[in-house]
């Protein structure tokens, strides 16, 4: 948050927290107070009850950004809220909502009273979007034309992805030279995690050779992390068949499966936005 906007506090509107950092706009919106029973009160006395929202009583959400970053593309974002997490008086859900990207929703986080604390942190896009870094790549493609530029442009850096050539130069020397290094790489699973298929696509350190990359033995993956990685992989395969065979039914699905979203309507809002924004590429949509 940068400091000139942090020194004047804005009133918060019901359930929503208003925040900024350099060209991007973020909302925190933080689920109501209810009981284990699914009132939508605190089962606690009324002396102690807080009114209304988190947000407008003593718990104010908190939303951590840098002032500044290089990348808008991944902006470290963190939201935390001192509310208790009793049994019977606890925040139930969060959602962050930057309103001026297309697809407003960034993420809904649901909590119980085992979580004991009401904390989130990850990564979201922030910049001008896929406009500004499509400009940029066609600048780059202008500047690669040229045989005299023998080094890495500038530009590369402001774009988001400046290391990601650095890794592709390396694993094309490994994969060249046989050096039978390691790298973290993308490839198929083929057993590596047993509770994916073997083609899904994983990212686990390998041994770089000339046949190519190699697995490396990994330690088991706990069942909480392993549900969430097969979460997420279930989410791809089902956004794989949205783009090969078309179908509202199919986006639903991918939308409904996606670990940030999981909720019918938000699921249904999100499909219906995303088909009429790209009826124009779908051949199966009606314009």
């Amino acid at each position: 948050m940068s400091p000139h906007l942090a020194s004047r506090p804005r009133r918060l509107s019901r359930r929503r927290l208003l925040c900024a950092v350099p060209a991007a706009v973020g909302l925190v919106a933080v689920g109501g107070i209810r009981s284990v029973f699914g009132r939508s009160e605190s089962t606690e006395s009324s002396d102690n009850r807080d009114a209304g929202s988190p947000s407008e009583g003593p718990y104010p959400p908190t939303l951590r950004l840098p002032a500044f970053t290089s990348s808008g593309a991944k902006v470290p974002l963190a939201v935390e809220m001192s509310h208790p997490m009793d049994p019977g008086h606890y925040v139930t859900s969060l959602s962050v909502v930057n309103e001026r990207d297309p697809v407003p929703l960034k993420g809904v986080f649901h909590f119980t009273p085992l979580n004991g604390q009401v904390y989130v942190a990850f990564q979201i896009r922030l910049d001008h979007g896929a406009s500004e870094v499509a400009a940029m790549e066609e600048k780059l493609l202008e500047l690669y034309r040229d045989p005299a530029v023998d080094e890495k442009p500038e530009l590369l850096a402001k774009r988001g992805g400046a290391f990601y050539s650095e890794a592709a130069m390396a694993l094309l020397a490994s994969l060249t030279a046989d050096t039978g290094d390691t790298q973290v790489v993308n490839l198929r699973n083929n057993g590596t995690l047993p509770f994916l298929p073997d083609e899904a696509v994983i990212e686990v350190p390998a041994t770089i050779g000339a046949d190519g990359p190699v697995a490396l033995p990994i330690a088991p993956v706990e069942p909480l992390y392993a549900g969430l990685i097969a979460h997420v992989t279930a989410y791809e395969e089902l956004a794989v068949a949205a783009a090969l065979h078309g179908g509202r039914d199919r986006v639903f699905q991918t939308m409904l499966a996606h670990p940030l979203i999981g909720q019918i309507d938000i699921a249904n809002q999100l499909t219906d936005r995303l088909i009429a924004e790209n009826h124009q590429h779908l051949s199966w949509a009606a314009p």
